[in-house]
């Protein structure tokens, strides 16, 4: 989930300790049922159950099966460093754990699943997902919790996938993560999302209040081998009955400073958004990207317009290309088929460097929010499955606002990550 705006912090400790207390209810949840009759386990010795419990045979199974009474784990760590801060704006430390992630799935009976994570994020506990989801054959995808509403090619796609450090600056337009009900399915190469969402926990520092309907429809088109086309649009209309944010850093994520911020837009009504989003995957190469426009009717006032748009994209040096995710219709990180061993000359890993233009404008009518505009050069380099080393290059062409004056200024962020 990107650096996004993100409403006042609200009241959440009942809603947030009864969403933790079920989520790892159900992951303890014995799956009965989820196995045929003539493969049931048989019945255990106490001799061995013992044996199995102890703490060496539990610490095993974690780190090299992930997996404990059924249930699932994965997780991934982030460590970026910042060795040049801008000329004339402090971004922040010089070394950050910036997202620390645990998640769990769990195989439930009648064909349900339940899935859930949690995240250390800048300092930050934030309760990600938590939802129930069950695959039916005709009807599609149905899934019930806390889950991404479906808006923003770069918001849907996961943090481990993104060729850059952070997301672009119109994702500061999108919903976040919130508690709903949403139904998904595929026709042909169309594929839709339409869901209805209420509140849901802080993420990245705000929270989403009131009601929403938000859908996604894309179309895809299948080159030779693995290249695809995409396009989509997305749209959301959520009642908000009270205050409005958008925000963004950027594009660089430590310490969270914003450097377009619309501040609170008292007597807000309702806001509306759409989105349209291109990707295309061909060989060695990706290109992606989106246009976002909110509106925010207010009370008294006259009607607020925000808007931003990015292009990035990506080239594969050596290693495997760019991969679509079919399932979620977003960017797929690529199979590492080869990955780096010290002494092996053919083990490399994948290496990639990507370019991105991105631009947003937070300023309407009495709303001074100012506008961006950045030029990012990132490398990645995948060393296996797990493991990738990052670095990016945020240049500030353009800024007016609050912040006017880191324009023109130069980041250059890093990261180690690690998914387990």
């Amino acid at each position: 989930m990107g650096m996004m705006s993100r409403r006042a912090r609200g009241p959440r400790g009942k809603r947030l300790a009864l969403a933790v207390t079920l989520g790892f209810a159900a992951a303890a949840w014995p799956a009965y049922g989820s196995q045929p009759p003539e493969q049931a386990a048989p019945a255990a010795d106490p001799q061995e159950d013992a044996e199995a419990a102890t703490e060496p045979r539990l610490a095993e199974r974690l780190l090299h099966e992930r997996e404990i009474l059924g249930t699932s784990f994965r997780g991934h760590l982030f460590i970026d460093g910042l060795p040049l801060s801008p000329d004339g704006l402090q971004i922040g430390k010089a070394l950050e754990l910036r997202r620390a992630r645990l998640s769990f799935w769990r195989q439930l009976p009648r064909r349900w699943e339940v899935l859930g994570s949690a995240e250390l994020n800048s300092g930050q506990f934030e309760l990600k997902d938590l939802y129930t989801r069950r695959r039916f054959d005709r009807l599609g995808t149905l899934t019930v919790g806390n889950q991404s509403e479906p808006m923003g090619l770069d918001e849907l796609t996961s943090s481990l996938s993104i060729p850059l450090l952070e997301p672009s600056l119109p994702t500061a337009l999108v919903p976040g993560r919130n508690f709903g009900v949403m139904l998904g399915n595929r026709h042909g190469y169309f594929q839709y999302q339409l869901g209805a969402f209420g509140s849901g926990t802080e993420q990245e520092g705000r929270r989403d209040i009131g009601a929403a309907l938000t859908g996604r429809l894309t179309h895809r088109w299948l080159g030779d081998g693995d290249n695809v086309r995409h396009l989509g649009i997305a749209l959301s209309s959520r009642s908000v009955s009270g205050d409005e944010q958008f925000r963004s850093v950027p594009e660089i994520g430590i310490d969270q400073e914003f450097t377009v911020d619309t501040g609170i837009i008292n007597g807000a009504s309702r806001t509306r958004r759409v989105g349209l989003e291109y990707l295309q995957t061909f060989g060695r190469h990706a290109l992606q990207g989106e246009v976002i426009a909110a509106h925010v009717e207010r009370d008294a006032g006259t009607r607020l317009r925000f808007g931003g748009a990015y292009l990035q994209g990506t080239w594969t040096a050596w290693g495997e290309g760019p991969r679509y995710d079919e399932g979620d219709a977003v960017l797929a990180r690529s199979p590492v088929a080869s990955p780096a061993h010290w002494g092996d000359a053919w083990g490399r890993g994948n290496l990639a460097f990507s370019i991105r233009l991105s631009r947003i404008d937070l300023s309407d009518d009495d709303i001074v929010g100012g506008s961006q505009m950045n030029l990012t050069l990132g490398a990645t380099w995948d060393i296996s499955a797990r493991t990738r080393l990052a670095a990016n290059l945020v240049r500030l062409i353009d800024l007016s606002g609050p912040n006017a004056e880191a324009e023109g200024s130069t980041a250059i962020g890093v990261r180690f990550q690690y998914a387990f």
